[in-house]
């Protein structure tokens, strides 16, 4: 398995203009802190080891259009966990 925490986005300016990311098959077992990248529309993390959504995770304000996590292993999901998505 990967440990997300060890996983680094480089600080040049380009990556803050990235506005797809797609981690999918890559054996994450968390979801990754994405809240520096500001103008994500598009987050794809299918197929994965993820189980949970980490509480306030969408609380950064980003105007998220696709969030996939399909084919983890989601096995609970708080009835709040979208709560901020305006979307």
């Amino acid at each position: 398995m990967i440990d997300v925490d060890k996983l680094a986005f480089d600080n040049s300016p380009m990556i803050e203009t990235l506005n797809e990311l797609e981690i999918s098959h890559n054996l994450l077992e968390s979801i990754p802190d994405l809240s520096g990248l500001r103008n994500l529309t598009s987050i794809i993390l299918s197929s994965n080891y993820i189980q949970r959504i980490p509480a306030g995770y969408f609380e950064s304000g980003r105007n998220l259009g696709k969030f996939n996590l399909s084919g983890n292993f989601l096995n609970k999901l708080k009835r709040d966990s979208f709560a901020d998505l305006d979307n």
